[in-house]
């Protein structure tokens, strides 16, 4: 009888055990995915010349977005080439809309990936790999198709210093300039054109804005008002472009999206130059600002 309460003793400690096992680990997981991250400003304090400088490291990739999910993070380096591997998943089967519907923007990967080579100077390569969750939880969720249970996303730094017209690492410097476009606003004058985009492109509407008002207006607004980052490819036609004459070229879509582009270029070459177009354009958010006022300058012409 003695033996009997002691083995009920014993199983009674050991149940206790895992339940504060379990508590605990939950209120772990449950302060991890409360961690509000760091504006870029607090971040700065953890710039660094190498993904080896691991307390540092550890403390950007705290504060990105989708930190929760991280699983793993390699760090590979040939002389100053430095690459980074992070690994997601999740498990959870209550998050996992969260994190497949956060994975597939756009511009979650391109913020993350702005932070980590403007912070770390060496870093020339980053790889993003997220997996599946369990086959068990997954089949119950038909957004979470079979590509999107492996996905990999690969960033270099001349991919992302691109996008931003300068080498990111400038943001350093310059915090509150952090995400913007750096685009030459040095112009005396601008032209729209309308394109007709099911007839080869033909421009059937063309006005020269002079005016010093107007131009100074446009200025200020892209001046003031950061172009975004989109959140899914762009979808739709472009009918404005806003040559600023100084080789940059913006393109207003049709209707109520604030989505366009930025073109390195002239119009001509935009229009004619596939290849050109390709490499030059950046997609971006325009200023609802900017959108409005050409657009009430176009109905107005």
């Amino acid at each position: 009888m003695k033996s009997l309460k002691r083995i009920l003793f014993f199983l009674v400690i050991i149940v206790a055990i895992f339940i504060l096992i379990y508590i605990i680990s939950q209120n772990l997981l449950k302060s991890k995915s409360n961690i509000k991250a760091k504006s870029f400003e607090e971040l700065v304090q953890f710039k660094t010349n190498s993904i080896n400088d691991n307390a540092k490291i550890d403390s950007i990739l705290e504060n990105l977005e989708l930190s929760k999910y991280i699983t793993k993070v390699e760090k590979k380096s040939t002389d100053e080439n430095e690459k980074l591997i992070i690994y997601y998943n999740c498990n959870n089967e209550k998050d996992v809309k969260n994190y497949w519907t956060n994975v597939e923007k756009i511009s979650v990967i391109e913020k993350n990936s702005v932070i980590l080579f403007s912070l770390i100077t060496n870093l020339n390569i980053i790889s993003y790999n997220f997996s599946g969750i369990n086959p068990g939880i997954i089949s119950n969720y038909p957004y979470v198709n079979g590509n999107n249970r492996e996905k990999i996303i690969e960033c270099t730094r001349e991919e992302i210093n691109n996008k931003y017209n300068q080498d990111v690492r400038n943001f350093n410097s310059n915090p509150k300039d952090f995400l913007k476009y750096n685009i030459d606003i040095n112009f005396t004058e601008v032209t729209l054109y309308e394109v007709n985009h099911l007839n080869n492109n033909v421009k059937t509407k063309e006005v020269t804005i002079t005016n010093k008002e107007q131009v100074e207006r446009i200025k200020t607004i892209i001046n003031d008002q950061n172009f975004g980052i989109l959140d899914y490819p762009t979808d739709g036609m472009c009918s404005l472009l806003l040559d600023l004459n100084n080789g940059y070229v913006i393109g207003l879509y049709d209707g109520n999206t604030t989505q366009g582009f930025i073109f390195k270029g002239t119009v001509e070459e935009l229009l004619s130059n596939k290849e050109k177009y390709s490499l030059n354009t950046v997609s971006k958010t325009i200023p609802i600002e900017l959108k409005q006022y050409i657009q009430d300058i176009a109905e107005n012409n």
